[in-house]
């Protein structure tokens, strides 16, 4: 075997000196072998390159570099080649592997780890660690002390109340009883319950025709006592504590008595007819117009938003009210019509008489009705004149 012979890499090879020969092995190349040795080899040039500039390099440390990377070769280059083959392969390297990308697959080498630069990028990330540091030491500390300062004194968040509020007119915070109907009215038990309730008052057929005669006369208001009938059964402990007058014979007052007889009442108004559905139309109807059907959403029928919800609904929270032993300051007063869909005549023709005849012109602090919506204040001299708690809960 002659000097400088180049043998294919991967298989044994002698390699003859002068004086000793050198015997070098390696495991056969992977498929990607190749590419691998010309990646060194460019990779060695380069470093030799940068090797032969250094002042500081000793003729020793240069022939200890060479012999481990001619033996990083493969045993394909003998050693006085060398020389020649790193300065042929600068320039023939870069061909090589225009060729290789072509023909072989690639192979990601796995990179060496950079050092960081000494750089300002070095003061950035000591910076934001040191941050990142203080949040997680001084993050729970911080949760403490706010926890602490939004928390009353058995602990539960009132952090909603944190901006300064006046002390509530109302729910008393010491009564139990209405503390337990409030929690009641959120729960499904009640929710299923009105749902009922207000179902059954859509079934009765209240309906008002336009060429209706004098109360007494048509026998079409008759159908009122029906319904009448229902509110009773439902509302049994308002039929009992409450005053209930009829005024022109449908027409329904309850009045509940405050203990404050110089508090202006608040009257809550509904009214129980609907409007009639022409025989012609009830095939369009999803849902027939008095089945009070529900369908997991909505309560369908005449009346279920105009405006039997509402007078079931007051009825509702004066029953709940009175179920806890509540007894109001002001006065309260339900006046429920029951023409309201053809002007009211017979109706609120009526009670509003009645109403005006008892407590005058003027004479009540707010009412609560049908439609889009209200805004009234009872105030003088800068200071509330009566319990603004009773308002509030029936608005």
């Amino acid at each position: 075997m002659y000097e400088g012979t180049l043998i294919p890499a991967g298989t044994k090879a002698t390699h003859v000196y002068p004086e000793k020969v050198l015997q070098c092995s390696q495991p056969p190349p992977r498929e990607e072998g190749t590419k691998i040795g010309l990646i060194t080899i460019a990779r060695d040039a380069l470093a030799r390159r940068q090797l032969r500039r250094s002042t500081t390099t000793t003729q020793a440390q240069h022939s200890r570099w060479k012999a481990s990377h001619v033996n990083s070769l493969g045993g394909g280059i003998g050693v006085d080649k060398y020389n020649q083959f790193h300065s042929l392969s600068l320039s023939f390297s870069r061909f090589i592997f225009v060729k290789m990308e072509k023909s072989l697959p690639t192979v990601e080498l796995p990179q060496a780890p950079k050092a960081a630069s000494k750089g300002a990028w070095s003061y950035v990330r000591s910076f934001l660690t040191s941050l990142a540091l203080l949040w997680f030491v001084l993050g729970p500390v911080n949760d403490y002390l706010y926890k602490q300062k939004h928390s009353g004194s058995n602990g539960t968040s009132n952090a909603v109340s944190s901006c300064v509020q006046p002390a509530p007119l109302f729910p008393p915070t010491t009564d139990e009883a209405l503390e337990r109907m409030w929690e009641y009215v959120g729960t499904e038990a009640f929710k299923n319950a009105s749902i009922v309730r207000h179902s059954g008052a859509v079934k009765i057929d209240t309906s008002s025709f336009d060429n209706m005669g004098p109360v007494g006369e048509d026998k079409r208001w008759d159908n009122r006592y029906g319904f009448h009938d229902y509110l009773e059964a439902t509302f049994p402990r308002m039929h009992k504590d409450l005053k209930l007058e009829k005024v022109n014979t449908f027409g329904l007052l309850y009045t509940w008595q405050g203990s404050d007889e110089s508090l202006k009442p608040l009257v809550l108004m509904a009214h129980q007819d609907v409007v009639p559905v022409p025989a012609s139309t009830v095939d369009a109807w999803t849902h027939p117009p008095f089945s009070g059907h529900f369908d997991g959403k909505f309560i369908w029928g005449r009346g279920s938003s105009d405006c039997k919800n509402q007078l079931i609904a007051e009825m509702e929270v004066i029953e709940l009210l009175l179920d806890a032993g509540y007894k109001p300051k002001r006065t309260i007063v339900l006046s429920f019509g029951f023409d309201e869909e053809i002007s009211g005549r017979e109706g609120a023709g009526s009670l509003a008489p009645f109403l005006i005849d008892r407590y005058g012109e003027n004479g009540v602090a707010a009412v609560v009705d049908e439609g889009a919506g209200f805004a009234v204040q009872w105030y003088v001299q800068g200071q509330w004149s009566g319990n603004m708690g009773d308002m509030l809960t029936f608005v």
